[in-house]
C-alpha cells in the first residue's frame, strides 16, 4: 500500500478537485500547488516534502520532474485538451495567449510520462463516476474516505453554472486552428 504519492497534470484538469477529495482523509495530508510554489518549485523541495509517510501531492507543476521523484505511487490526470481549453476560457482568457510551443511541450511531457508507465487518472470518469473516484483514492492508499464522503456532484454543478463557452465550436476559427496545431496530436492519441 502506498505511503506517499505524486499526481500531476495540466491546469484546469482536476488537480484541485482530486486534492480536495483526497484531503478528506484524516490519515493523509494531500497538498495542491500553492502560490508559494509557483516559480520556486524544485525537485529537491518536492522530494523533501514527498519523503513523509501518508503525504501526497496533486500538483501540475510536478510534471516537469515527476520522473525523478521517489514515491510509492505516481499518476497523471488526463482531461481532453479541448475541454481544458473550454474550461480555461470560461475562467479566464490568458491560456489563449500561451505560445503554441509551450502548449505542445506541456502535452509532450504528459505523453512521455504515460509512455514511461505512469498510470492515467481519467478526468471525465473521476468527475462523473463515484465508484471510479473512490477507486482512485483507494488505489493511492486513501482508504479512510468512503463514497458517502465524496461530494463531486456539488462541485461540478457549480462549475456548470459559470460557463460562457459550452463547446469548442463556441470559439473563433483561428483559436481552434492554433489549438489544433499545438494539441491535436494529443487528442487523437488519447481521446479518439
Amino acid at each position: 500500500m502506498p505511503k506517499n504519492f505524486a499526481i500531476t497534470s495540466l491546469g484546469r484538469s482536476g488537480t484541485l478537485f482530486l486534492k480536495t477529495q483526497m484531503n478528506k482523509s484524516k490519515q493523509w495530508t494531500v497538498r495542491h500547488e500553492g502560490s508559494q510554489d509557483r516559480f520556486r518549485l524544485s525537485l529537491s523541495k518536492a522530494q523533501e516534502r514527498l519523503s513523509k509517510d501518508f503525504y501526497g501531492e496533486v500538483n501540475g507543476r510536478l510534471r516537469f520532474f515527476i520522473d525523478d521523484l521517489v514515491v510509492d505511487k505516481k499518476g497523471v490526470i488526463l482531461r481532453n485538451p479541448y475541454d481544458v481549453l473550454i474550461s480555461t476560457c470560461n475562467r479566464t482568457t490568458p491560456f489563449l495567449t500561451v505560445s503554441l510551443f509551450e502548449r505542445r511541450c506541456c502535452y509532450r511531457i504528459l505523453d512521455q510520462q504515460i509512455e514511461a508507465g505512469v498510470p492515467i487518472i481519467w478526468f471525465d470518469k473521476m468527475t462523473t463516476d463515484l465508484d471510479y473516484l473512490h477507486s482512485v483514492l483507494v488505489d493511492f492508499g486513501i482508504t479512510d474516505v468512503g463514497k458517502d464522503d465524496l461530494d463531486f456532484k456539488k462541485q461540478n454543478e457549480t462549475e456548470k453554472e459559470k460557463k460562457k463557452f459550452n463547446d469548442i465550436s463556441d470559439l473563433n476559427a483561428e483559436q481552434i486552428r492554433r489549438f489544433d496545431e499545438s494539441c491535436g496530436w494529443f487528442v487523437k492519441k488519447y481521446f479518439s
